[in-house]
């Protein structure tokens, strides 16, 4: 293999025989590419050749998003670079050295492919901006551009510009969800809810943890807003635990210094009341026309299409501390935020699964909500913690971060985490 150029490795690795099956040893094989009907030693060479740049081994065998736009094709990757010592035993069976699981050594990375130098030289501007961030907080990107004479690409382009994007183990979204699958109750019913003795000592030990978790994702905000740099779309899944069970922040792709503007497109599931406003053909009418529940269905649907961004958002710690006040909410309550406001035999008692969690197909009836966010909603948002048993300083510290005016809401993460919350030990 090491004789083989890139292109050559490729067409011996996927050259598929037709002959009939035949049985080797304990092993059937038939017909197929060669890389199918390789033995297992003779596959992981053979993965090692149609390496990325060497480095980057593709998972699945096509890109898992793909917007035309940009020129961008995003493709799962494992990055075999990421620990550049090569660990060797040696294999007493046959004698023969063989390389340890490198799997096991690898780190999961996201590949953002560009075919246009514009769309990845805004990206880079960010990563490079973003240099300065500590890897103690936030995700590693690295990026590089693989032109066509050296041999590498991760499509028929003959360029190719590439962000590479560290990915967590595990993301906080799954550490609510598994709260779950240990947490059994004995009555789904809110009014008739009654918790026993062991779930009591269950929700004791998972407030402990989301605790700590809640405190050193508000440590990577701290991190980042010293740099001027605002995240803007913290949620569930933009915090993950990392090798060594390091906790950071993720996608930070999309944030922006301080001096600068955020994009409607960067505002997530769950923005900030300041970041909604009344646009295109809606009216006021319209709009809390919206809220009536038992309003014809075709009067919703003018609004469905109308849009209820600002045009821009100046990036300010204020919004991250909003963002800041959902993730609590949402790791307690262990539901979406956007339940409050769901009605009648709408209303979830489950937070959201990981495909729908982001999902923005019903996001204008929350846009209406927010649009309108006042009092009565953090009423509504504290009620919710104290009947969840999570006692005055969580509800006060979750209502602080929620206040409609970005001025009401504590000034800097700092003042967020010396909180009483973090502080003292309030128990479930």
């Amino acid at each position: 293999m090491s004789l083989c150029s890139y292109s050559q490795a490729q067409e011996l690795c996927f050259y598929r025989t037709s002959c009939t099956s035949k049985k080797v040893g304990n092993n059937k094989r038939g017909g197929g590419s060669v890389i199918t009907r390789a033995s297992k030693r003779c596959k992981i060479e053979l993965r090692k050749s149609l390496r990325f740049v060497g480095r980057y081994e593709f998972e699945g065998s096509k890109a898992m998003l793909i917007d035309e736009e940009k020129s961008l094709k995003v493709f799962e990757a494992l990055d075999f670079g990421y620990n550049n010592k090569q660990k060797e035993r040696i294999n007493c069976k046959d004698g023969l050295i063989s390389h340890v699981d490198e799997e096991k050594e690898a780190q999961r990375v996201l590949l953002r492919c560009f075919s246009s130098a514009e769309h990845y030289e805004h990206e880079v501007a960010i990563v490079v901006r973003n240099g300065s961030l500590d890897t103690k907080f936030v995700e590693t990107c690295c990026h590089f551009s693989v032109h066509e004479f050296e041999a590498y690409s991760a499509s028929n382009t003959p360029q190719q510009f590439v962000i590479s994007v560290e990915q967590p183990k595990m993301k906080l979204l799954r550490v609510v969800q598994s709260a779950h699958v240990g947490l059994t109750l004995k009555s789904e019913r809110r009014d008739e809810l009654t918790v026993d003795d062991t779930n009591i000592d269950f929700m004791q030990h998972y407030l402990v943890k989301v605790r700590i978790i809640l405190r050193l994702i508000g440590q990577c905000l701290c991190h980042i807003h010293e740099r001027g740099i605002i995240h803007g779309a913290v949620n569930l899944t933009s915090c993950g635990s990392f090798v060594g069970k390091k906790w950071k922040l993720t996608d930070l792709v999309g944030a922006r210094s301080t001096n600068s503007h955020f994009l409607p497109d960067r505002m997530g599931i769950y923005p900030p009341p300041e970041s909604v406003e009344i646009s295109g053909n809606t009216n006021e009418e319209n709009f809390d026309q919206y809220l009536n529940l038992n309003a014809p269905a075709q009067d919703k649907n003018i609004l469905m299409t109308d849009h209820f961004f600002v045009s821009s958002l100046p990036a300010h710690v204020s919004i991250d501390i909003w963002s800041f006040g959902v993730l609590i909410y949402e790791t307690l309550v262990r539901e979406s935020f956007r339940s409050l406001f769901d009605q009648g035999n709408q209303k979830s008692q489950k937070l959201l699964s990981s495909s729908t969690y982001d999902a923005k197909d019903d996001n204008q009836t929350f846009m209406a909500r927010l649009y309108h966010w006042n009092e009565e909603d953090l009423r509504e948002v504290v009620d919710r913690l104290m009947e969840d048993g999570f006692g005055p300083l969580c509800a006060d510290l979750v209502s602080h971060c929620l206040c409609t005016s970005p001025n009401d809401r504590p000034s800097s993460m700092e003042e967020v985490l010396d909180h009483p919350f973090f502080n003292e030990c309030e128990t479930f």
